[in-house]
C-alpha cells in the first residue's frame, strides 16, 4: 500500500534538516573556538525551536496500529530505529578513532559500549523518539491518562534545567533527551 506524502511535513524536515546542519556547523566552530556574535545568535536561534519541531513531526507520524499487536509495533520501532541507532552509532565511534587527531573530541570503544546509556552525539535523536514511540505504543489505549501525561511531560521538561546544574552528567543520558522532548512528541501524537 502506498503511503501519501503530506507536502508541509515534507517542507518542514527539509528546512529543519538544513537548519541541522547549520546548527552543527556553527556549533563546531564554536568547540573549535572559531567564534562571534553571529555564530552565538544564529546558534541560539537555531537550538531553540528545531529539534523540538523535528520531535513534533515524529509524533505527528507515530499511528498506532489498532489491528497489529503491541509487541509487533514495538518490534517493529525496535529495527526501524534501534538498528539504525546501533549501526550508527558503530560507524562513528569508529570514525572519530581513525580521525582523533583531526576532532575537537575523541572517543573510545567503550563509548559504543555505553550507547544504551550515553547516546553518541546526534545519535540521541534516533534513540530518544525509538523509545517515545515504544512508550506511546504502550499507553495509547489508556485514553483517560491523556491529560495527565501530557501535564507530567510539562513538568518533566521545566526540571531538565534543575537538574542539569545539580548534576551535570545528566545531560548526557538519554532519558535527559527524552524528557526534554516528550512533551513535544506528545503534542505532535496527539495533534496528528
Amino acid at each position: 500500500m502506498k503511503t501519501k506524502r503530506i507536502k508541509w511535513i515534507d517542507n518542514a524536515k527539509g528546512l529543519l534538516i538544513i537548519l541541522v546542519v547549520v546548527g552543527h556547523v556553527v556549533s563546531s566552530y564554536k568547540a573549535a573556538g572559531m567564534t562571534n556574535d553571529f555564530y552565538k545568535v544564529l546558534s541560539s536561534i537555531i537550538y531553540s525551536f528545531h529539534m523540538a519541531c523535528f520531535i513534533f513531526i515524529g509524533g505527528y507520524l507515530c499511528k498506532i496500529k489498532k489491528d497489529i499487536s503491541k509487541s509487533t509495533q514495538v518490534k517493529n520501532k525496535l529495527i526501524s530505529y534501534g538498528i539504525p541507532y546501533i549501526i550508527f552509532s558503530f560507524v562513528w565511534v569508529i570514525f572519530k578513532m581513525i580521525f582523533s587527531k583531526y576532532t575537537n573530541t575523541s572517543v573510545d570503544l567503550i563509548d559504543f559500549v555505553l550507547i544504551l546509556i550515553f547516546p553518541i552525539s546526534f545519535m540521541w535523536y534516533l534513540y530518544a523518539t525509538m523509545l517515545m514511540s515504544i512508550l506511546q505504543i504502550n499507553i495509547e489505549k489508556l485514553k483517560r491518562i491523556r491529560i495527565p501525561i501530557i501535564v507530567l511531560s510539562g513538568i518533566l521538561l521545566c526540571l531538565v534545567p534543575i537538574i542539569k546544574r545539580i548534576y551535570p552528567i545528566f545531560s548526557d543520558i538519554i532519558i535527559c533527551d527524552f524528557i526534554s522532548f516528550w512533551l513535544y512528541f506528545l503534542i505532535g501524537h496527539y495533534y496528528g
